[in-house]
């Protein structure tokens, strides 16, 4: 199951990635996030 902790990991991720991305990529964000969502749920 997906816990908060690895929830607030997640969010931390976007906040860097999109930092050094640029909001211009926000549908690669939305993609990662949910990839890391699976990744959190089956690992």
């Amino acid at each position: 199951p997906v816990t908060s902790s690895c929830l607030k990991e997640i969010e931390a991720y976007i906040v860097i990635y999109t930092t050094f991305k640029g909001t211009s990529s926000l549908a690669n964000v939305q993609r990662t996030w949910f990839m890391c969502i699976i990744i959190c749920i089956f690992f």
